[in-house]
């Protein structure tokens, strides 16, 4: 009871239970400093580890047990329901792929924790968790599938511009997509030369608009429209020394970065 009292009494559960209960979360503004600075690139993002989040969420079921020996059920079930609501702060609100796969760990450690209280206490919405998952799941619309032709970059490409502007994709799934999107000035001489065609553009603006709600949300995908039209940065690893000179050369002549980037990704480089 001493170590149960001691995580459920923690300082910390203040701003997760106001976390929890936030109808909106600026993810992207609370992680980096804004404004992305000019030679950022969307590649260049740290890898973000999320073990502390998940914690979070394991200390919260032991926060509930310590409630539900006092006898304090209310408080409990409250405790419970708000990981759940945790989990889906980083599903709704996540600019990015792991945030939401994060979310869906989080919100399985909620649900298991919350079905063992149902059990525990001979609670029937047990039952009533378990049904009302497997009528969801089976209730869902799918998004557009992610899977690529190898060897066919146009199809490949009309697949990311239809999930991102798919209504029914989440949010990180549309954002992801747009940052797969950087590859595609690559796949033919036109895009190559002359930049991204309007269904680009279009639906760049399209995802600024509908998933946009804050300055950093917008600020993260003009920071990746700015990578579909600079290209991706190498230092020219694993290539010949002549090769990755000739290439920056006629980056320069015919000031167009993408020449470059493409030649370089193109040829192996990183």
């Amino acid at each position: 009871m001493a170590v149960l009292r001691t995580i459920a009494t923690a300082p910390v559960w203040v701003e997760f239970d106001i976390l929890a209960r936030a109808p909106a979360v600026d993810l992207i503004g609370a992680r980096f400093q804004l404004p992305f600075s000019p030679d950022a690139r969307v590649y260049s993002f740290p890898l973000i580890k999320f073990a502390a989040t998940k914690e979070m969420a394991y200390a919260g079921a032991s926060r509930a047990a310590y409630y539900l020996a006092l006898g304090q059920r209310a408080e409990a079930e409250a405790v419970l329901r708000g990981i759940i609501s945790y989990s889906f702060v980083l599903k709704d609100n996540g600019s990015l792929i792991i945030d939401e796969l994060i979310g869906d760990v989080i919100v399985g450690i909620g649900r298991a924790a919350l079905t063992e209280y149902y059990t525990t206490t001979n609670d029937p919405r047990a039952a009533a968790i378990t049904e009302a998952n497997e009528t969801a799941q089976k209730s869902d619309v799918p998004s557009p599938a992610w899977s690529f032709a190898y060897g066919q970059p146009r199809a490949n490409r009309q697949r990311l511009l239809e999930i991102v502007n798919s209504p029914v994709t989440s949010r990180a799934e549309r954002i992801e997509a747009l940052i797969s999107l950087t590859f595609s000035g690559c796949s033919t001489v036109a895009d190559l030369v002359l930049g991204p065609r309007k269904d680009i553009r279009d639906a760049f603006a399209r995802v600024r608009n509908e998933v946009g709600r804050f300055p950093s949300e917008v600020a993260l995908i003009d920071l990746i429209e700015r990578t579909v039209l600079s290209g991706i940065p190498s230092d020219g690893t694993g290539l010949d020394t002549r090769v990755y000179d000739a290439i920056l050369v006629a980056e320069k002549i015919f000031l167009n970065p993408r020449l470059g980037s493409c030649a370089i990704h193109g040829l192996g480089g990183r």
